[in-house]
Protein backbone atom coordinates (compact mmCIF):
# COMPACT_ATOMS: atom_id res chain seq x y z
CA UNK A 1 0.00 0.00 0.00
CA UNK A 2 3.15 2.34 0.68
CA UNK A 3 3.33 2.36 -3.36
CA UNK A 4 0.23 4.18 -3.60
CA UNK A 5 0.97 8.37 -3.85
CA UNK A 6 -1.22 8.98 -1.24
CA UNK A 7 1.10 7.09 1.16
CA UNK A 8 4.70 8.05 0.01
CA UNK A 9 5.42 9.77 2.77
CA UNK A 10 3.29 8.26 5.79
CA UNK A 11 3.18 5.76 8.08
CA UNK A 12 1.40 3.02 9.86
CA UNK A 13 0.49 3.28 13.37
CA UNK A 14 1.15 -0.74 14.34
CA UNK A 15 0.05 -2.32 17.46
CA UNK A 16 1.26 -5.90 17.89
CA UNK A 17 0.08 -8.46 20.12
CA UNK A 18 1.06 -12.12 21.30
CA UNK A 19 -0.33 -15.15 19.67
CA UNK A 20 -1.88 -16.25 22.87
CA UNK A 21 -4.10 -12.85 23.72
CA UNK A 22 -5.28 -13.65 20.09
CA UNK A 23 -8.63 -15.59 21.47
CA UNK A 24 -9.15 -13.35 24.11
CA UNK A 25 -9.08 -9.92 22.46
CA UNK A 26 -8.09 -10.07 18.14
CA UNK A 27 -11.33 -10.08 16.80
CA UNK A 28 -13.03 -6.74 19.28
CA UNK A 29 -9.76 -5.41 18.46
CA UNK A 30 -10.36 -5.91 14.95
CA UNK A 31 -14.06 -5.03 15.04
CA UNK A 32 -13.15 -1.58 17.00
CA UNK A 33 -10.26 -0.15 14.65
CA UNK A 34 -12.93 -0.79 11.90
CA UNK A 35 -15.40 0.87 14.02
CA UNK A 36 -13.20 3.68 14.78
CA UNK A 37 -12.45 4.27 11.19
CA UNK A 38 -15.71 3.94 9.84
CA UNK A 39 -17.54 6.32 12.28
CA UNK A 40 -14.72 8.51 11.93
CA UNK A 41 -13.29 8.70 15.35
CA UNK A 42 -10.25 9.38 13.94
CA UNK A 43 -11.20 12.95 13.11
CA UNK A 44 -12.08 13.41 17.11
CA UNK A 45 -15.62 14.11 16.63
CA UNK A 46 -18.05 11.16 17.41
CA UNK A 47 -17.41 7.74 20.04
CA UNK A 48 -14.40 7.80 22.48
CA UNK A 49 -12.34 10.06 20.27
CA UNK A 50 -12.84 13.09 21.15
CA UNK A 51 -11.29 16.62 20.46
CA UNK A 52 -10.59 18.38 17.27
CA UNK A 53 -10.06 17.03 14.16
CA UNK A 54 -9.89 19.49 10.96
CA UNK A 55 -7.65 17.40 8.32
CA UNK A 56 -6.62 14.33 10.22
CA UNK A 57 -9.88 12.36 9.05
CA UNK A 58 -8.04 13.17 5.36
CA UNK A 59 -4.79 11.28 6.35
CA UNK A 60 -6.25 8.02 7.48
CA UNK A 61 -6.00 5.50 4.12
CA UNK A 62 -7.14 2.21 6.16
CA UNK A 63 -6.24 -0.34 8.03
CA UNK A 64 -5.14 -3.79 7.95
CA UNK A 65 -4.92 -7.13 10.35
CA UNK A 66 -2.19 -9.60 9.94
CA UNK A 67 -2.45 -13.00 11.90
CA UNK A 68 0.74 -14.74 11.94
CA UNK A 69 2.38 -17.90 13.85
CA UNK A 70 4.08 -15.54 16.79
CA UNK A 71 2.32 -12.42 16.30
CA UNK A 72 -0.84 -10.62 14.93
CA UNK A 73 -0.47 -7.09 14.36
CA UNK A 74 -3.06 -4.41 13.48
CA UNK A 75 -2.11 -1.58 11.30
CA UNK A 76 -3.72 2.14 10.80
CA UNK A 77 -2.20 3.36 7.81
CA UNK A 78 -1.29 7.03 8.02
CA UNK A 79 -0.34 9.16 4.48
CA UNK A 80 0.56 11.67 6.53
CA UNK A 81 4.17 10.73 8.25
CA UNK A 82 6.53 11.37 11.00
CA UNK A 83 9.16 12.99 8.43
CA UNK A 84 6.91 15.87 8.38
CA UNK A 85 7.15 15.97 4.33
CA UNK A 86 3.51 14.86 4.09
CA UNK A 87 2.77 19.12 4.94
CA UNK A 88 -0.64 18.81 3.48
CA UNK A 89 -1.72 16.95 6.17
CA UNK A 90 0.07 18.98 9.16
CA UNK A 91 2.93 15.85 8.84
CA UNK A 92 4.01 15.19 12.34
CA UNK A 93 1.24 16.24 14.53
CA UNK A 94 -1.59 14.69 12.60
CA UNK A 95 -0.12 11.27 13.05
CA UNK A 96 0.59 11.87 16.56
CA UNK A 97 -2.92 12.48 16.94
CA UNK A 98 -4.21 9.61 15.21
CA UNK A 99 -2.10 7.36 17.36
CA UNK A 100 -3.71 9.11 20.59
CA UNK A 101 -7.02 8.44 19.47
CA UNK A 102 -6.29 4.68 18.07
CA UNK A 103 -5.34 3.97 21.43
CA UNK A 104 -7.78 6.10 23.44
CA UNK A 105 -10.57 4.70 21.24
CA UNK A 106 -9.15 0.74 21.46
CA UNK A 107 -8.67 1.41 25.27
CA UNK A 108 -4.90 -0.19 25.06
CA UNK A 109 -2.74 -0.15 27.85
CA UNK A 110 -0.11 -1.69 25.10
CA UNK A 111 2.07 0.17 23.57
CA UNK A 112 1.74 1.00 19.74
CA UNK A 113 4.20 2.50 17.46
CA UNK A 114 4.59 4.53 13.93
CA UNK A 115 6.45 3.27 11.50
CA UNK A 116 7.41 5.46 8.55
CA UNK A 117 7.10 3.58 5.03
CA UNK A 118 10.02 3.98 4.36
CA UNK A 119 10.90 1.49 7.39
CA UNK A 120 8.19 -0.95 6.97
Amino acid sequence: MWEDKSNVNGGRWLLSQNKQVRRECLEERWLDTMLFLIGDDHHGQQGHGGGGGGTVSRAVNGAVVSVRTKLDKIGVWVGSGSSGSNRGFGGDQVARDIGARFKRYLRLQEQIVFETHQVS
